[in-house]
Order: C-alpha cells, then structure tokens, then sequence
C-alpha cells in the first residue's frame, strides 16, 4: 500500500483505505477501484492523500503531510463554526471534531 496526492492517482488504482472527506463522511470506501469521474471528484472535496493498493511497503506519514491536514482540518472547521465561535460548548465540540478527523486522515 502507498499514500499518493490527489494530482498523481490514476484511473484503475484500488483504494486501500477508506477515503473521508473533512467532516468525515465516507467518500469511497476501501477496495473501490477509482475512475476517471472520480478522481477530480475527491480533490474538490478536499481530499489531499489517498492510500492505494501496491505491492510497495507502507510508508507512514510525514510530520510535514500531518502538518497539511491538520491545517486543512483546523480551516475547515473554523469557517463552518465561526457562528459560534464565542460559544464554549460548541468550541469543544469543534475540538472533538478536529480531534476525530485528524485521527481519521491520518491513520
């Protein structure tokens, strides 16, 4: 299995990981091989890196990639909370959020 941006996947690789986007739902799902209609797909919903079947050893992330999605997370959530960003609960619960999608897009 290896991680590959978005720009450098190709049509007919199969998915190794489930693939989320940031607010967690389930875009594909393991196994699926991916198409020429999906790919663009997966970028515009945000996607930056997608696990794939190879016969390559597992290369974990870099703390640099880590880095990237955490930012991308943290973005996302501070423009869907900015109505409420005064509001302690629902700073925590961004905080839960944030918690569970890095854990998700990082596994």
């Amino acid at each position: 299995m290896k991680k590959l941006r978005t720009d450098q996947l190709q049509s007919g690789m199969v998915v190794a990981k489930d693939i989320i986007d940031i607010t967690g739902k389930l875009l594909v799902a393991k196994g699926v091989t991916l198409s020429e209609q999906l790919i663009p797909r997966l970028n515009q919903r945000g996607v930056d890196l997608v696990w794939v079947e190879s016969d390559e050893e597992e290369v974990p992330l870099s703390p640099e990639e880590i880095e990237g999605i955490k930012k991308n997370i943290a973005e996302d959530l501070d423009k869907r909370f900015r109505l409420v960003a005064q509001d302690p609960i629902m700073n925590g619960l961004k905080e839960k959020i944030f918690e569970y999608l890095v854990e998700r897009r990082t596994e």
